[in-house]
């Protein structure tokens, strides 16, 4: 890949070592000077509405430790920032997000809790259909480097 200045989306739903998140990015995908954003998806039954207080504490809780992990990207000169969305499903939220975006990343063991589930219904196929983009399935033990 070893290109500069893309724009790259990164799905969480749990935090993850900045270390090994620049190692991916820059080492691996050498993505040098890529602008990060980093997402959080918030899932809302569809019989709640979108707007309810109880999505406020998880909401703002995605976004200490997103924000974290931006500013610990920033040190390894990663322009990142964090971003949490609030959706009936993480499909819909993927492909709203990837909009502007060259480059999606998933970490494929965090989807077990709960992004997998949340995906199961959507062949891949059509998910790949709606949001246009590579996407990059990963490793979570890449991003958490149990080793360090």
């Amino acid at each position: 890949m070893s290109e500069g200045g893309k724009r790259v989306l990164v799905l969480l739903d749990e935090p993850v070592s900045a270390e090994c998140l620049v190692g991916l990015l820059a080492g691996t995908l050498g993505l040098t000077s890529a602008e990060v954003t980093l997402l959080h998806v918030v899932t809302v039954p569809r019989t709640s509405p979108l707007e309810t207080s109880a999505l406020r504490e998880p909401s703002r809780e995605a976004l200490e430790w997103l924000d974290a992990l931006a500013s610990r990207l920033a040190e390894h000169g990663l322009a990142a920032r964090a971003r949490v969305a609030i959706s009936r499903d993480v499909e819909t939220a993927l492909v709203e997000s990837a909009e502007g975006q060259d480059l999606m990343i998933i970490p494929t063991r965090s989807m077990g809790s709960g992004l997998l589930r949340a995906l199961r219904g959507c062949p891949a196929e059509k998910l790949a259909d709606s949001i246009r983009i590579p996407v990059v399935l990963v490793s979570r033990d890449l991003m958490t480097c149990p080793n360090l």
